[in-house]
């Protein structure tokens, strides 16, 4: 799953009957990170799993500073990119 794929599932009418969504392992970048982030149906999401996608600092960023992160129990971000400068 990359961007484009994303995209179109950000639009999916049955999205807010979700409540954990796994897409690690796939070819997600700070842009489809921005995608997820603003879809709308997303309302009953407690799981999401990013891991081993490639979102760095800005797909992160997109996250934390959009409502969908307040509700999560858990999220899962290894391996993304995203770590400490030195």
């Amino acid at each position: 799953m990359d961007d484009e794929a994303i995209f179109f599932l950000s639009k999916c009418l049955y999205l807010n009957r979700l409540e954990s969504l796994n897409i690690s392992s796939n070819k997600l970048s700070p842009l489809g990170a921005k995608v997820l982030s603003m879809a709308g149906g997303l309302s009953n999401l407690k799981c999401l799993d990013l891991s081993y996608n490639r979102l760095e600092g800005l797909g992160l960023k997109s996250l934390v500073e959009s409502s969908l992160c307040q509700q999560f129990f858990e999220l899962n971000l290894r391996d993304t990119g995203i770590g400490m400068r030195v």
